[in-house]
């Protein structure tokens, strides 16, 4: 708790905190912070990494990693379904599109992707390719 690492991340954590826009934000980064402090679970850089995430998305895109965690097989309707209700948008409506927005974003920012098969190694298995019925040609 006293090393030289440690207190780097606790002022990164100061400034993104007197940056954060609200509650939930300053949350996560108290959470962050405190369980570093505790017993070592993850590396210093998972951790700056964390805080960089917490910096650059907004609370909408941790809803989604939310459900995403709770879930991991959810589709964007049932993510949506979870998070703002029954009631869907039409797709070229500003809600559809900051929701496409969010799922984009956590995508390329490569905080969530697609649920493959894995081995017990966490070796990705490849998938066989179907067969296709031989066409008929009259």
């Amino acid at each position: 708790m006293e090393s030289e690492e440690y207190l780097q991340l606790v002022r990164k954590t100061f400034r993104i905190w007197d940056e954060a826009d609200t509650a939930e934000k300053r949350g996560l980064l108290v959470n962050l912070i405190t369980n570093a402090a505790g017993k070592r679970i993850v590396s210093d850089d998972i951790l700056r990494l964390f805080l960089n995430w917490i910096y650059a998305f907004h609370e909408a895109h941790f809803a989604v990693i939310r459900e995403i965690h709770n879930s991991p097989s959810s589709t964007r309707y049932d993510i949506w379904v979870a998070i703002y209700g029954e009631t869907i948008p039409r797709d070229d409506s500003a809600d559809a599109d900051v929701f496409k927005m969010l799922v984009s974003d956590l995508n390329i920012g490569r905080v969530i992707r697609l649920r493959r098969d894995s081995d017990l190694q966490g070796r990705w298995q490849r998938k066989t390719p179907a067969r296709r019925a031989p066409s008929r040609r009259p």
